[in-house]
């Protein structure tokens, strides 16, 4: 109760100074002097459209499995990872690609699916039982910066040993140049010694966000 009662006490003085300053500044000849203009604005953005490329999707081409391992196809277009104790891998390999449009020079979010998720696994239906290879990542190579700098293990910030400059935390997004920009989907599959052969499949979706 006292807090409270001092809070209200220190309140009710800054209100009657305030009160008063103004008829202090004010002379004859400007009435207007106790008053000020500030803008008000908003901007509309353009909805944003994501569509996946046609034709590309996330394809770990043909495997034969040896063992149990992990293969990935990573979204810089660099070879695929393909263990030989755990897998001979042949075929086309390929990344997802996706087009976002929205409004010019906007940076935007992506969203990868969570692949830790139960329901994100590859999966062949034989027609007596559903065989599935587990995801274990969805990655891309497109970051911007954040406005959050790096720290160390102690809370220092990071900065380039070589330019000096700040090196800021990074995220999964691209800038609208123009008002539309690509993006690449790689991502990891868990094999299992003993994976039944067959055509596994999945739907995964990826979302966007203006930042």
């Amino acid at each position: 109760m006292k807090t409270f009662f001092r809070g209200a006490a220190a309140t009710a003085v800054a209100a009657v100074a305030v009160a008063a300053m103004p008829a202090m500044a004010q002379t004859a000849g400007d009435p207007n002097a106790n008053q000020a203009d500030a803008d008000a604005r908003a901007e509309i953005l353009a909805g944003l459209t994501l569509t996946n490329v046609a034709g590309s999707s996330l394809d770990f081409g043909s495997i034969v499995v040896l063992g149990a391992g992990t293969v990935s196809v990573p979204s810089d277009g660099s070879a695929i990872s393909c263990p030989a104790a755990a897998a001979v891998c042949s075929g086309t390999t390929d990344v997802a690609e996706f087009e976002v449009s929205g409004s010019d020079g906007k940076a935007v979010s992506i969203t990868l699916p969570d692949a830790s998720a139960a329901t994100d696994e590859l999966q062949f239906d034989d027609g007596v039982t559903v065989h599935s290879i587990d995801i274990t990542e969805f990655e891309t190579n497109a970051k911007l910066d954040s406005t959050t700098q790096v720290v160390d293990g102690l809370g220092v910030p990071v900065f380039d040993p070589i330019t000096g400059a700040p090196i800021f935390v990074q995220y999964d997004g691209v800038l609208l140049a123009g008002g539309t920009a690509t993006f690449p989907v790689g991502g990891s599959i868990a094999l299992v010694a003993g994976q039944e052969p067959g055509l596994y499949e999945h739907t995964f979706t990826v979302e966007v966000n203006y930042n």
